[in-house]
């Protein structure tokens, strides 16, 4: 059947996961990022708003606006915490997703960056995952560069993310990112006429890891 391929792009933090985006977009593909998404949805959506709130406390909103800074506080200190916040606001996510995938054009690619895609086991969602992989010492410049942290600080940030390199094995498309923005870029460039080509295909209406994840639950039952 036509329909939109469904694309999930990942990669750790600093890796070059918005560069891609922002690549792939020039190139006319539609891009989703999770993390805007989240953003809005915790602003917008009355039942995670409030979920929210009877968790995290009103506090974490001020006029009308969530405040990121005192929300993130709560959720350092507290995994528990953190644990129900995105119990809440990644369904919620997911939904937005799945809604823009169903009216997306078919034949089409559309992309969605997630840093979570592989850890959250959110691949079923997706036809293709794409890796975005870069040396730790490229990703170590880019956060203290971006975020203004001191060297340790960025080695913590890069430390606490929470990768089960197991599921590499789920990734179907590796771009390697060592730090030349410009070769960099080419690549992504390369990339979307890829992901256009594998777009004309004819697809399942399951995603392609939906079904292979059926598949394997399948086989060991």
């Amino acid at each position: 059947m036509k329909r939109a391929a469904r694309i999930g792009i990942t990669g750790k933090l600093g890796s070059g996961k918005s560069t891609l985006m922002d690549v792939l977009a020039s190139c006319g593909i539609p891009v989703i990022k999770t993390d805007d998404l989240a953003r809005d949805l915790m602003v917008r959506d009355a039942a995670v708003r409030s979920a929210i709130e009877r968790l995290a406390g009103s506090e974490v909103y001020s006029d009308g606006l969530l405040d990121r800074s005192r929300l993130a506080a709560k959720l350092f200190h507290d995994p528990v915490l953190r644990e129900h916040i995105e119990g809440i606001v990644h369904p919620a996510v997911m939904r937005e997703v799945d809604l823009a995938f169903r009216t997306a054009e078919p034949s089409t690619p559309v992309a969605v960056e997630s840093a979570l895609l592989l850890s959250q086991d959110l691949r079923q969602h997706f036809d293709y995952i794409v890796l975005v992989d870069s040396p730790d010492d490229a990703v170590l410049n880019r956060i203290r560069n971006l975020s203004h942290l001191s060297d340790e600080d960025a080695r913590a940030r890069l430390a606490a993310q929470d990768y089960d390199h197991a599921n590499f094995d789920e990734v179907d498309i590796t771009v390697e990112n060592t730090g030349d923005r410009e070769e960099f870029e080419e690549r992504a460039r390369t990339l979307a006429q890829m992901l256009k080509a594998l777009a004309l295909r004819d697809l399942p209406e399951q995603p392609l890891h939906k079904r292979e994840h059926d598949s394997e639950s399948d086989e060991e039952g």
